[in-house]
């Protein structure tokens, strides 16, 4: 059988493995993302109380739901379940959700998602970003006992070709586009507002860029520079003023932003040029 270059996302796709398996590859991912102490409901069938695991991030308690139907479903069954899933934080006394799903999201629906639950933390696992986690050479076992790939992960056997470079480049441009024009629309208001809470994805994709150190360091001081706004901005201080040395210091941090942006946009320009 031939093994596609892009055979992980294809399987996850089309996922035919049941709820079971899709719980247990779910709590491997999790741990492999930082999470401890993963412990599973009831993977094989039973009332799972409103999540299929609770977790541990940070000293925080975490309920994990995964949703893996076959093939690509409409946003609109994708969010009903997500929301539905969401009711198991209060019921489990916890404090933020991991939603992992082999569902395609664009950058509008993951912010529509996490709008729809602010404030609750979320950390959404979704098809690209599974993909890249489960493509990583120290996950090959897990590859193999729940996608059947039983080959080195893309990435293990050489530098990344040039159009996994491009489509990294593309999703962390749109990224730090989309973050840049929210923050730019918060401060006239001068309110702190939730989506100053931003989501890091530069780990998921530091390895596609390795070879072009000119554009992965600026890229990676900018997220950096995202995940240092979860410490300016607090759950408590939400909903609050911005001291006007703050305002300041988000502009530059926006101006960051956009460096790390054109960057990357070059560097999209020049690997479609080749």
């Amino acid at each position: 059988m031939t093994i596609r270059w892009d055979e992980t996302w294809h399987r996850l796709r089309e996922w035919t493995n049941g709820q079971a398996r899709a719980e247990k590859l779910a709590a491997q991912v999790l741990d492999a993302e930082g999470f401890t102490s993963v412990d599973p409901s009831h993977p094989l069938g039973g009332p799972d109380g409103g999540k299929d695991a609770i977790a541990i991030k940070g000293d925080d308690r975490w309920i994990m739901a995964a949703y893996f139907p076959r093939g690509q479903q409409d946003f609109s069954a994708v969010r009903a379940k997500f929301v539905g899933d969401h009711a198991g934080v209060a019921r489990n006394d916890a404090t933020g959700i991991a939603f992992v799903t082999n569902q395609e999201l664009s950058l509008a629906e993951r912010r529509q998602l996490l709008e729809q639950v602010a404030p609750t933390p979320v950390d959404l696992f979704h098809l690209e970003r599974l993909t890249v986690i489960l493509d990583r050479p120290n996950m090959h076992a897990v590859r193999r006992q729940f996608l059947d790939i039983d080959m080195p992960a893309p990435a293990a056997a050489g530098a990344p070709s040039a159009a996994q470079v491009q489509f990294a480049a593309q999703e962390l441009e749109e990224n730090i586009e989309d973050l840049r024009r929210r923050i730019k629309h918060a401060i006239p208001s001068r309110v702190f507002w939730a989506d100053l809470l931003v989501w890091n994805i530069y780990e998921d994709y530091k390895e596609a860029l390795r070879g072009y150190p000119d554009v992965a360091k600026p890229v990676s001081d900018a997220y950096r520079s995202f995940r240092e706004l979860n410490d300016i901005v607090p759950k408590a201080r939400l909903g609050t003023l911005m001291p006007e040395a703050e305002v300041a210091e988000l502009l530059d941090r926006v101006d960051q932003m956009a460096h790390a942006s054109g960057l990357l946009l070059k560097l999209i320009a020049q690997l479609s040029d080749g």
